[in-house]
């Protein structure tokens, strides 16, 4: 079948969208493929054909991070680089976002099924990358100490891999229809490299995405239960029954771990619902209402001081939450990371770090890291205000078509720095997902 000019053209910009993710290459190559979209796609370039609304309540977010992070948070510029804050990127996710097609993504799709040859490779070679000059590379990792022995394949890190292996997997459940026998090798290796890469936060999401998978492909149940089974067993047979359990009995403590997180998060998503159907209220009764503006006002007061309240109220349900625990081993610090999230939330809940990245010093790895959780890392950067208006803009785009993939998304994003980062492969596909699927999808069934 010979290739078209637009098909070639779609699976290079999801080459260029990949490329970031591998092993030393930098981060400001996010830039090539804006600029390859503004130079090879002239007729609608810099067009996202975005809903009204949804520029409104973006623009909204970027106009009061602005505020926040250049006056409010001026004492924390001290370098040029920093006059870029990382939310001005989001106009560069959406920009490309908005030009991903089923192409693009099947380009995306079979690029990671490759490079998950790798992982299984440097698994079976006892290596973790096969870049020999890398500072982190190891050898002699002969199935005794799983987390420790995660294998890079061509990426920048365990994580990224982790990552990437996680979004293959859940687009190819979206994308591909047809269930050849080219569908099942491909989904057999992604899933066996996920098991090998042994990134916690995505054995989870992954593992409700195949119960779901089973339960809606009934005439197909039997292939799919087959397949998994075979990856297990194979898995078994290459390293024992032991080392298998010990992978699978040590995700226990971890699922539990992530299940407190998530009744937990519920919880704050409860609270954060309220809030937003309160600022609702206000802007009703300024727009709707015909009360006196005494009236208004006083009812604006009252409604913004029971939004204080709940507010107030959800970080002491976190902060009570996490107190005292300790989990270093299961929770990898994790413990730690949000008690520090948390108090920080609490010295400054209205306006966060003034919209500059919020990073925790850890004594145990002697450096700085971030929360390991999207939302905790996003309320502790930008306060409660801005907060709860990303969370609205998520609740405004989620849909039939995008549920499952969105939700998942944010399920790994619980345990993860996954999304929210300002440009990444991972914000890409979930902007994709979020605002830009359900288009694809209705026009596709036209």
């Amino acid at each position: 079948m010979l290739i078209t000019e637009n098909k070639l053209r779609d699976y290079t910009l999801g080459l260029l969208i990949l490329l970031p993710t591998f092993y030393n290459i930098s981060h400001y190559m996010f830039l090539l493929p804006v600029i390859y979209i503004i130079i090879l796609y002239p007729s609608y370039g810099i067009k996202m054909n975005l809903p009204k609304k949804t520029v409104h309540l973006a623009l909204f977010i970027l106009i009061l991070s602005c505020i926040n992070y250049y006056i409010f948070g001026y004492e924390n510029i001290h370098h040029i680089k920093d006059y870029i804050a990382y939310f001005l990127l989001y106009i560069f996710v959406f920009l490309i976002a908005s030009k991903i097609n089923k192409n693009v993504l099947i380009s995306i799709i079979y690029v990671i099924v490759f490079e998950s040859v790798f992982v299984i490779v440097e698994h079976f070679l006892g290596i973790n990358t096969v870049f020999v000059s890398d500072l982190n590379f190891r050898t002699g990792l002969l199935a005794v100490s799983d987390y420790s022995a995660r294998t890079f394949g061509l990426s920048s890190g365990i994580n990224t891999m982790a990552m990437k292996l996680f979004i293959a997997y859940l687009l190819h459940s979206l994308i591909f229809k047809s269930k050849n026998m080219l569908f099942f090798i491909t989904k057999a290796l992604l899933l066996y490299a996920i098991y090998v890469n042994y990134g916690r936060s995505v054995i989870v999401a992954i593992g409700l995405l195949l119960l779901i998978e089973i339960y809606q492909n009934k005439n197909l149940r039997i292939y799919y239960i087959s397949m998994y089974a075979l990856v297990i067993i194979h898995f078994i047979y290459i390293n024992g029954i032991d080392f298998f359990l010990l992978n699978t009995i040590g995700l226990v403590p971890f699922v539990k771990h992530i299940i407190m997180i998530s009744i937990e998060m519920l919880k704050q998503l409860i609270y954060a619902i309220s809030i937003v159907y309160l600022f609702l209220s206000i802007k009703k009764l300024w727009i709707h209402s015909r009360m006196f503006i005494v009236t208004r006002i006083a009812l604006s007061i009252s409604i913004i001081i029971i939004i204080s309240l709940l507010s107030i109220s959800s970080i002491s349900s976190i902060s009570s939450k996490y107190s005292g625990r300790n989990s270093k081993d299961i929770t990898s610090y994790r413990d730690i990371i949000y008690s520090e999230g948390i108090a920080a939330i609490k010295k400054r809940p209205l306006m966060g770090n003034n919209s500059h990245k919020y990073y925790v010093y850890l004594k145990a790895y002697n450096a700085y890291e971030h929360l390991h959780n999207s939302f905790l890392e996003l309320m502790t950067t930008n306060g409660i205000t801005i907060f709860l208006l990303y969370i609205l803009f998520i609740l405004m785009h989620l849909n039939k078509f995008n549920l499952i993939a969105v939700g998942l998304i944010i399920l790994y994003s619980f345990t993860q720095y996954g999304i929210f980062w300002g440009i990444s492969f991972l914000d890409i596909i979930f902007i994709y997902l979020l605002v830009f699927y359900k288009k694809s999808q209705e026009e596709s069934s036209i």
